[in-house]
């Protein structure tokens, strides 16, 4: 494991007394500022004080603990591992917008070993006045205070940001479940839309005394505890990923644009898990297509399973890969958790239209299956090389590519593919893979202006002059993809069209074996990048 041996210095860059009696100093002054600032209590001045300088030392020694481990910062590794704090524990927009501005004029600031400690030093102390203060936990801060200004820091760090604003637009409230129940709720103040609270980290903002709420949201800060920076970044992510199917979905069963909503936040695993946890569903009246959006439990708990087990995957490859090999980890990586997450998606896509096509029990059993079909193809990233070419998994992409047949978020690309086909059949020689369902024409129109080779739907178009066994199996990879990822594959296939780097294009390459193209007759190429689904990857879990 990597270290750079500066750990006591990054805690204490005095002398051990002057930092002792410097954190004392400060202690005392945050006694006397919260003496005044809340209510004229003794009590909760001295356990402001108290709480301040334990969140200075705590958040402090946590980043520098990292630190220590990481790869000295005077090298690439070094500067990478120190962005990627600033990523898991600071996820504030307005600081990654200023760290991005200085990182383009060629500089750091907030991602700088000096940045992240005092961001640490500032996160920690003021929220252990804040706390304190208002005397919001148990055992006076022995618990869960130590998880806040650590572990839960992405969240905790927005959570000041909800206090400074709310202390200058709105009035604290008083928690209806007496004074320790590890949340501060504002009635008022910061939030996105007029009635849902907002809650970061212990900060309960636009509460509104919603006494039913409180369940839901406490359960949100404990969320922000346990699972840290993958609170904040998957929650992200999930909206991210849920845009284009959410809306897409949302058009073609009637919610409209109210979809992205209802996936990317009432179905997302963290807003559901609350809801059956914590209750508190926004219980109106729904229309039918509203209805048809919101995910059974069913539905959600594979969501899940899927979402929190390759959220944990890859913070082991992140921990393994940086502070342990002394390696490099592009933080681009984290848009490739989308060929994770986004079988998801169009599984509930066409399970959702098929309940709205056949009604909801037929529709739930016959789009159910076709569903768990397609959401297995969450899984093949986190398997190993031998298992992505075993027996098993050759059976699962026939049944996945013959499936897609009944996939509705499939269907446009086959209906194009066939048009195009149907336009240029005439002029080339046709072929037919039935393990990947891949009608190939060689020639024709399109193939000849492609460089190798186009796919649409299950239907690939080669050029005779360029054409390989591994453009054929590319290709087929293509038609697999479409089949996992459905029209979200079509859209970004056209956008990302002739860049080989690209995740389609990689993963479409999986389905090619290794070193293939180094044997084939056609110029010798290397391998082309890969990225792990359909067969070995160099990129892996």
């Amino acid at each position: 494991m990597s270290s750079n041996g500066t750990f006591w210095n990054d805690l204490s860059p005095l002398r051990w007394w002057w930092s002792v009696l410097i954190l004392l100093l400060f202690g005392g002054v945050c006694v006397a500022i919260g003496y005044t600032s809340f209510g004229n209590k003794i009590e909760a001045g001295i356990e402001a004080g108290c709480l301040a300088m334990f969140g200075l030392v705590l958040a402090r020694g946590f980043i520098a603990l990292l630190l220590h481990f990481a790869p000295p910062q005077e090298t690439p590794a070094g500067r990478n591992a120190m962005a990627l704090i600033l990523l898991g524990f600071f996820f504030f927009p307005p600081l990654i917008i200023i760290e991005i501005v200085v990182w383009i004029c060629g500089g750091r600031f907030f991602s700088s070993r000096h940045g992240l400690l005092i961001l640490a030093t500032v996160v920690g102390a003021f929220t252990g006045f804040m706390d304190g203060g208002r005397q919001i936990h148990r055992a006076s801060g022995l618990f869960p205070f130590p998880l806040d200004v650590t572990w839960g820091l992405s969240g905790t760090c927005n959570g000041v940001f909800l206090h400074c604003y709310n202390l200058v637009d709105t009035d604290y409230q008083d928690s209806e479940h007496g004074p320790r129940d590890d949340s501060h709720q504002y009635n008022k103040g910061f939030a996105f839309e007029e009635n849902p609270v907002f809650t970061q980290g212990s900060v309960m903002s636009n509460y509104q005394a919603k006494e039913r709420l409180f369940s839901h949201e406490l359960l949100h800060a404990y969320q922000n505890r346990v699972w840290g920076p993958l609170y904040t970044v998957g929650a992200v992510t999930w909206m991210t990923t849920a845009l284009v199917p959410g809306l897409l979905v949302g058009a073609v069963v009637g919610a409209g644009g109210d979809g992205v909503r209802l996936w990317s936040y009432e179905n997302n695993p963290h807003e559901t898990l609350a809801y059956v946890l914590g209750g508190s569903r926004n219980t109106k009246d729904r229309e039918e297509a509203e209805a048809l959006m919101l995910w059974p439990a069913a539905v959600w708990i594979m969501a899940s399973l899927v979402f929190y087990l390759h959220q944990v995957l890859f913070l082991s490859r992140v921990i393994l890969t940086v502070w342990v090999r002394g390696q490099i980890f592009s933080a681009w990586n984290t848009f490739e958790f989308v060929r994770c997450l986004a079988p998801v998606f169009v599984a509930a896509g066409n399970l959702t239209i098929w309940m709205a096509i056949l009604g909801t029990t037929a529709g739930a059993v016959y789009g159910g299956i076709i569903a768990v079909i397609g959401w297995l193809a969450c899984f093949p990233p986190a398997l190993g090389d031998q298992a992505a070419v075993s027996a098993p998994m050759r059976i699962y992409k026939v049944m996945l590519a013959w499936m897609s047949l009944a996939m509705p978020l499939c269907w446009p690309g086959h209906i194009l593919g066939l048009l195009v086909f149907l336009s240029q059949v005439w002029s080339g020689r046709t072929g037919f893979d039935a393990r990947t369902m891949n009608v190939r024409v060689i020639g024709g129109w399109l193939g000849r202006c492609s460089a190798r080779g186009f796919t649409l739907g299950m239907f690939s178009f080669h050029n005779p002059e360029r054409l390989t066994t591994s453009t054929l199996l590319h290709q087929s990879g293509h038609v697999l993809n479409h089949a996992a990822f459905g029209f979200i594959h079509l859209i970004f296939q056209f956008i990302c069209l002739g860049n080989r780097n690209t995740m389609w294009e990689r993963l479409a390459e999986s389905h090619v074996p290794p070193g293939n193209r180094r044997v084939d007759a056609y110029d010798q190429d290397d391998d082309w990048p890969r990225l792990r689904l359909w067969g070995p990857g160099a990129v892996q879990y």
